[in-house]
């Protein structure tokens, strides 16, 4: 069994820098993931990365 196995996380870091590489290691763990994104480009490029545990979604703007 993995570290993180059946667990959830959310990681709001963005695509670039810091935030894919926790989501990385979440995934690695067992997590599944969700992570934001600025750009369609991004997101697609987060999912291909990580794989079919990871969903990438657009930052809210506030």
């Amino acid at each position: 069994m993995t570290e993180y196995a059946r667990r959830k996380a959310l990681v709001v870091g963005e695509s670039t820098g810091i935030g894919p590489a926790v989501a990385k290691r979440l995934v690695e763990g067992g997590a599944s993931v969700l992570l934001t994104a600025r750009t369609e480009e991004e997101r697609a490029h987060a999912v291909g990365e990580l794989g079919s545990v990871a969903r990438a979604v657009p930052r809210s703007r506030s």
